[in-house]
């Protein structure tokens, strides 16, 4: 959903094998007003399935579907993430690599842009206790499944 507006047809044209009849039908509905999001979504739809297949596609679309659209965690593929103890948030925010320093880690957390179990944390060395089985939600795209040592 990150891709501009602008780019839509080009990464149809150059990224799929979906027909250029079809494209020219995207790029119409783009012009007449249509929603950019619905188009992406076919996009990405059709990059997956050209490299994955048409089940990995319907699987990748209902994943984000319920992630994103529905703030549905559950039965979502999200990846564990062993939390060592003394783990500070700031530092699960840099290992977890969405930073790529300590201070875009802080910055991160200061901006209220890291939450574990659906509760926003708020000070960078505040260490983690108390997590496992829990989701944290690192900025607007990653989330992880914590698992303590």
């Amino acid at each position: 959903m990150s891709l501009p507006d602008l780019l839509i047809i080009r990464w149809f044209t150059l990224a799929t094998v979906v027909p250029l009849e079809k494209v020219a039908e995207y790029e119409r509905s783009l012009k007449s007003g249509a929603n950019p999001k619905d188009i992406k979504q076919a996009l990405a739809f059709a990059i997956v399935e050209r490299y994955h297949g048409e089940k990995s596609a319907a699987k990748a679309a209902e994943n984000w579907k319920k992630m994103f659209s529905q703030k549905d965690l559950a039965g979502a593929d999200i990846p564990e993430w062993s939390v060592a103890s003394g783990t500070t948030v700031v530092m699960l925010a840099k290992l977890s690599g969405v930073a790529k320093s300590n201070g875009e880690a802080r910055r991160l957390v200061l901006q209220h842009a890291v939450t574990i179990g659906g509760e926003i944390k708020e000070d960078p060395n505040e260490v983690i206790v108390g997590a496992n089985g829990k989701i944290a939600k690192i900025g607007k795209k990653t989330f992880l499944k914590l698992k303590q040592r």
